[in-house]
């Protein structure tokens, strides 16, 4: 079994006071709680065992993500960064969090929504960076660029699941690990900290800000 184990029965819950925003919440549990297991799933080499993610190791993986995406923290904060991506839960959870480490803005949108609707929800949350898997949604995003109207887009590709976990399920405190650099100030609690979009059932999809002060409550 590729498990850290916990070091105490019990693990330590962070305020809700709002003094710990979901960014430091990573942080949060990488130092109180690295141990406890964050994600859990069947070792396929192994019959009959799982493998563990800890929170030590996936706040690591969100990390290297942040890294990854933005480098020493270089550009303005605050930029929304859509996900278009079919990914699994472990890596799509570690991107969005990087995303939100790096003092960002994630918008997970769903593949299924046409570029004319993508397009629509990037105008109305004035977003122009977009992180995708090209081999998979490149159709999809060249119809993104087109309806776009000349505007420049960032697209980057998705990092990959070695690079967020190049020990998956075995990363102990004493493996190599740079930490992403902290914020020169907090957000404000009231701006977005992510954005989610409704089902579109009735016309476009729209776009949801969901600011740091309702992360909480999640």
């Amino acid at each position: 079994m590729a498990s850290l184990g916990p070091a105490s029965s019990a693990p330590e819950f962070p305020p809700l006071d709002c003094s710990v925003l979901f960014p430091d919440l990573i942080d949060f549990h990488m130092e109180r709680n690295p141990t406890f297991s964050m994600f859990m799933y069947p070792n396929e080499t192994v019959p009959g065992t799982t493998t563990e993610i800890s929170f030590l190791e996936f706040g690591r993986a969100a990390h290297r993500i942040a890294h990854t995406l933005r480098p020493s923290r270089q550009g303005p904060d605050g930029q929304v960064v859509m996900i278009i991506a079919n990914t699994d839960t472990i890596l799509h959870h570690a991107v969005v969090t990087g995303i939100s480490i790096a003092g960002l803005v994630p918008f997970p949108v769903s593949s299924r929504n046409s570029a004319a609707a993508i397009v629509n929800m990037m105008k109305k949350t004035n977003c122009s960076w977009i992180i995708t898997l090209a081999h998979a949604h490149q159709g999809l995003i060249n119809a993104i660029c087109r309806e776009s109207d000349g505007t420049q887009l960032t697209l980057d590709e998705l990092p990959t699941l070695a690079c967020a976990f190049p020990k998956l399920g075995k990363e102990v405190a004493a493996d190599p690990f740079v930490p992403y650099p902290p914020p020169a100030k907090r957000p404000e609690l009231h701006s977005p900290a992510i954005y989610v979009h409704s089902s579109g059932s009735t016309g476009f999809p729209k776009p949801i800000a969901h600011s740091y002060q309702f992360q909480i409550h999640w």
